[in-house]
C-alpha cells in the first residue's frame, strides 16, 4: 500500500515538472474567425505547437464578451467534464473530445448556434498558461438562404415576368381551342338543321310523300329497290302518273296508291 502511493505521487510529481519545464514553450493554435448560419452546430478546435497529453489537465473555454462572473462556456478538469460553472445557455449543448485531449486538441462543438452565440470564445489550459481566442460569427438562416439563392436585380424581374407569361399561355391557350371548336361545331349543326328545314318547305305534300316512299323502297332491298324509280317527281300540281296497275291518277293519289301497295 506504501509503494503504491509512493509511485502515484512519483509520478504525479514527474508529471507536473514535464508540465511546468515546457509550459513557457507551448503555443497554442486555433482559428481567429469563424462563421456559421443559424441552428447548424459549430466545432471550436485548438491545438498546441508540440502536442502533449492533455486529458489530465484543466481546460476552460469562456466568453471574452460578457461579464467575467457569467461567462463559461465549458469547463474539464480532473478528468471529466465539469457542468456547475457553465452558463446556462450552454447546458446541453457543448460536447468535449476526451480522445482528442490525449493527442493535445481541444475540440469543443456547440449544438444548434443562435445569434447570441456570436462572441469571442477562449481556450485557457491554466498548467501551460496557454491560451487562444476564436471570434464566432452566426449569420441568420433567412438572410443567409437570400444572399445564396437570390439572383441577381436585372434578372429576377424578366425571370418572373417570364415565367408569369409562360404560365397564361399554359391556361388560356387550349382554353382559346376548346372554344373555337365548340363554335365551329355548333355552326356547322345550325346551318345543317337550316339546310334540311328549308328543303322539307320547298317539297310539294306529293313530292314528300314520294321521297319518303322511296327512301322505304330503297331499304326493302332488292325485290323492292326499283319500283320508286319509275315515277319521278314532279313540283306542277297538273299532270298524271299512272300508278301500278296503269290507272291515271294525280301525284297524291300515286303517292297513296304506292303506300297502300
Amino acid at each position: 500500500m506504501i509503494w503504491t502511493l509512493v509511485t502515484v505521487l512519483s509520478f504525479l510529481q514527474f508529471a507536473g515538472g514535464k508540465l511546468r519545464s515546457h509550459s513557457g514553450g507551448f503555443r497554442p493554435i486555433c482559428v481567429e474567425n469563424i462563421t456559421a448560419v443559424e441552428g447548424d452546430p459549430v466545432t471550436l478546435q485548438y491545438r498546441l505547437e508540440q502536442p502533449i497529453d492533455l486529458s489530465a489537465v484543466t481546460v476552460d473555454v469562456t466568453r471574452l464578451d460578457l461579464d467575467a462572473s457569467d461567462n463559461v462556456v465549458h469547463v474539464y478538469r480532473h478528468g471529466r467534464d465539469d457542468p456547475g460553472p457553465q452558463m446556462s445557455e450552454y447546458r446541453r449543448r457543448t460536447t468535449l473530445d476526451h480522445a482528442d485531449l490525449m493527442r493535445g486538441n481541444v475540440t469543443l462543438q456547440i449544438s444548434s448556434v443562435n445569434l447570441s452565440d456570436s462572441g469571442r470564445y477562449r481556450v485557457f489550459i491554466p498548467t501551460l498558461k496557454a491560451r487562444c481566442t476564436t471570434e464566432l460569427i452566426v449569420e441568420p438562416m433567412k438572410r443567409h438562404i437570400s444572399s445564396t439563392t437570390r439572383p441577381p436585380p436585372g434578372d429576377e424581374g424578366t425571370k418572373s415576368g417570364d415565367q408569369d407569361v409562360g404560365n397564361v399561355k399554359a391556361v388560356v391557350i387550349p382554353i382559346v381551342v376548346f372554344i373555337l371548336l365548340c363554335l365551329f361545331l355548333c355552326v356547322g349543326l345550325l346551318k345543317r338543321e337550316r339546310i334540311r328545314k328549308l328543303w322539307k318547305q320547298n317539297l310539294s305534300p306529293a313530292e314528300s310523300c314520294l321521297q319518303r316512299l322511296r327512301g322505304r323502297r330503297e331499304q326493302e332491298g332488292a325485290k323492292e329497290g326499283n319500283v320508286s324509280e319509275g315515277f319521278p317527281l314532279r313540283t306542277s300540281p297538273a299532270g298524271d302518273h299512272p300508278d301500278l296497275n296503269g290507272n291515271s291518277v294525280q301525284p297524291a293519289e300515286t303517292c297513296m296508291h304506292l303506300a297502300g301497295a
